[in-house]
């Protein structure tokens, strides 16, 4: 029986209805705003009903062992490269001098920034703030003549036009989306056009802090890492690749391989955002990011000449390709805070959506996410909202709290919290009904494969790249390219693609809706 198995990512569908951008802003009233609705500005606090400033603290707990890079140097035919992690040196305290401060693990603001943004923008349905015009690779079977935004062209009338609105921000866009006007934008324009030094940028409404590693017991303050591994090769198919990265444009058709030569942006669009799923209990306990090919392994081959052994690396070993990382291991716990200003009601949803979709979603963050790297899980402990009209009214600032309301998910404190609100207040913030807002305007499609992607527990098979049958243990990393060669194949008869998520394909567990995601077959 050939062997099933889930492809390391997948995607969130793309909707290209106009109808359903109620929540964007016109691109003219951004730039001249009518009176007193620039709730956007950084130039002033909005205070009407309905605008929020605070902090959000969280708690991030990690999952399975994660790694976030720092410095990195290259690898030789003889030896990986080592990619240092980001520390950072513990703040003294009452029980610790700068002496014994020691450099202990964080994930920097930017990597959690980029996850969270990443997960707005696709709940959100709104513009790919980041997308590259060309193809990674252009081979000989792939029209030169179309570029990647040629595919983002929904269907009209039996005709593909340009949906110029979920590109990245250009000058012929005409509105904004809600994720582009909280994490921000920058305009690009074509080179050699007037005034491209001039392009519309935007700073957003989030800060980030830094996570930062909060030890249980001298344990895990004393080993921070785990021992130094060597990682598989981060192998992935360059796009184009119609059978894994597009699908049919018309939704009335079914699903199928897509060959190279055929690929169309008339009839073919991108399956959507890119995500990573999570890895079983059992590979992360063989630790499946591990390379069977490395060091010890040609330490250990001493029946080999010295020219066999040289080709022998060359073949298994390939160290240019592969880095050694130290990773924080699972189970370790790091808090950090989000500062927001100026948001509205969908905004501070979509926000609190994104950090935390369910109690059951898993994001992927950092190095090696495809090898089974990088889940964890991420908790809003509280929201602790400003009163910035009521601050700017107190005669004696500085001994007032600076929230006026908090909400909390636990009594117990958090490392980030900077003050108490006064006590006795009543908080008005319904953090549950925020969030339920949010959730309320997502469109049924982009919600069931998000949370589909992010639970675990809809990972019935062993994720990895597309493999041959025939290749198992080390050979499941010696040519990679197999799998592909043989789906492609003129004389294959059973060509495969990845089939899209959709709401239809999902089952009911004792009464609960269980999401399911496609897989593939090793051929």
């Amino acid at each position: 029986m050939t062997a099933k198995f889930h492809n390391p990512y997948h995607f969130v569908p793309v909707n290209h209805e106009e109808a359903r951008r109620g929540q964007w802003l016109a691109k003219k009233d951004f730039l001249t705003p009518p009176k007193d609705t620039d709730y956007w500005s950084h130039a002033r606090y909005a205070t009407a009903t309905g605008s929020y400033h605070g902090r959000i603290l969280c708690k991030l707990t990690t999952i399975t062992p994660i790694f976030i890079g720092a410095g990195r140097s290259k690898g030789t035919e003889d030896a990986p490269g080592v990619v240092q992690p980001f520390t950072l040196r513990e703040s003294p305290g009452l029980h610790k001098k700068p002496p014994d401060c020691q450099d202990l693990p964080a994930i920097p603001a930017s990597s959690l920034r980029g996850l969270i943004s990443s997960v707005a923008e696709a709940a959100s349905n709104s513009a790919l703030r980041v997308l590259a015009r060309e193809f990674p690779s252009k081979g000989k079977k792939i029209d030169k003549e179309k570029d990647v935004f040629d595919f983002f062209a929904p269907l009209k009338g039996g005709k593909a036009e340009h949906d110029r609105e979920m590109l990245p921000m250009h000058p012929k866009r005409t509105m904004i989306s809600p994720a582009e006007m909280v994490f921000g934008f920058v305009e690009t324009q074509e080179q050699g056009t007037a005034n491209a030094d001039q392009a519309l940028a935007y700073a957003g409404r989030v800060r980030f802090s830094h996570a930062l590693f909060e030890p249980k017991n001298d344990q895990e303050r004393c080993t921070p890492f785990l021992p130094e591994v060597t990682l598989k090769i981060l192998d992935k198919p360059k796009p184009p690749c119609p059978a894994m990265y597009f699908t049919q444009k018309d939704s009335r058709v079914k699903a199928s391989y897509i060959p190279n030569q055929k690929l169309d942006s008339q009839g073919h669009k991108p399956q959507g955002r890119k995500f990573y799923l999570h890895h079983r209990e059992e590979e992360v306990q063989k630790s499946c990011w591990k390379t069977h090919y490395d060091e010890a392994f040609f330490k250990e081959s001493t029946t080999l000449s010295k020219k066999d052994l040289s080709e022998e690396k060359l073949k298994k070993g390939r160290f240019k390709q592969k880095v050694v990382i130290t990773p924080i291991p699972a189970g370790r716990t790091f808090c950090f805070h989000v500062d927001f200003d100026n948001l509205t009601t969908y905004e501070l949803g979509m926000l609190l959506y994104a950090l935390q979709p369910n109690a059951s979603f898993q994001h992927k963050i950092g190095m090696g996410k495809p090898l089974g790297l990088g889940s964890v899980s991420i908790e809003a402990v509280a929201v602790e909202s400003i009163d910035r009209k009521g601050r700017y009214l107190i005669s004696d600032i500085f001994n007032e709290p600076r929230y006026a309301e908090s909400w909390r998910q636990h009594q117990e404190e958090h490392p980030g919290e900077a003050s108490t609100p006064t006590e006795g207040s009543t908080p008005k913030l319904s953090v549950g009904e925020v969030k339920k807002e949010f959730e309320e305007t997502m469109l049924p499609e982009i919600k069931y494969a998000l949370e589909t992607i992010g639970n675990p527990a809809c990972v019935r098979q062993r994720v990895h790249t597309p493999l041959r049958s025939s290749q198992r243990g080390g050979e499941e990393e010696v040519s990679t390219y197999q799998w592909f060669s043989k789906n492609d194949d003129k004389n294959n008869n059973s060509k495969q693609c990845l089939a899209p998520i959709t709401p239809e394909n999902s089952s009911k567990e004792a009464g609960v809706v269980q999401g399911i995601l496609p897989t593939l077959r090793r051929n």
